[in-house]
């Protein structure tokens, strides 16, 4: 079974977006975002980033380095590019990933819709990375409940990310399920 991680980043009161953007502009959580989802142990392989349409659309261009999977409720598209695939629903990414050979490992990525659904399904899931971005100045319109993280990982601080410059601090961390007993897919 392939390793699925959760990533994301988000404000005190878990503010992840507003108006379907990213409400922030943190350099360096973007690059540890980037190098935590690229990296690869077989350089023949690369990861899948898991995510909903609304985050997909946000985005000016694929992740690149990465297969792109997108989760829509409506009819499933072709895409122009060989890195994104879109499908119906959670399920389906993961059983896409775990056929695919030439994926690695797994994050879902977002957005809330998405976040909502696995903690309410309890997927297996081996790592959490979450950022906490310190700007209180900060306006956000999208949520997620952060007590979800606290149910269900153990949190402690990632030393490689500490902050950014330019007054907006994030704190990192790594969390790691309490309970193993996830579902399997």
């Amino acid at each position: 079974m392939k390793n699925l991680s959760l990533i994301f980043a988000s404000t005190f009161d878990g503010g992840i977006g507003y108006k379907n953007v990213l409400p922030w502009h943190i350099p360096s959580e973007m690059r540890k975002f980037k190098e935590i989802t690229c990296k690869v142990a077989n350089p023949s392989k690369m990861n899948a980033v898991i995510m909903g349409r609304k985050t997909f659309e946000f985005l000016p261009n694929p992740l690149a380095k990465r297969i792109n999977i997108v989760v829509t409720r409506y009819d499933t598209e072709k895409s122009s590019s060989p890195n994104v695939v879109f499908v119906n629903s959670i399920e389906d990414a993961l059983k896409y990933c775990e056929g695919n050979n030439i994926i690695e490992s797994m994050f879902l990525i977002g957005g809330s819709i998405l976040f909502e659904s696995f903690f309410n399904n309890q997927y297996r899931c081996s790592k959490l990375y979450l950022s906490i971005v310190y700007d209180t100045t900060i306006k956000t319109d999208t949520y997620f409940d952060l007590s979800q993280i606290f149910k269900y990982f153990h949190l402690q601080k990632d030393v490689n990310y500490q902050k950014e410059s330019n007054d907006k601090l994030f704190a990192s961390f790594v969390g790691i399920p309490i309970d193993q007993s996830y579902k399997n897919t």
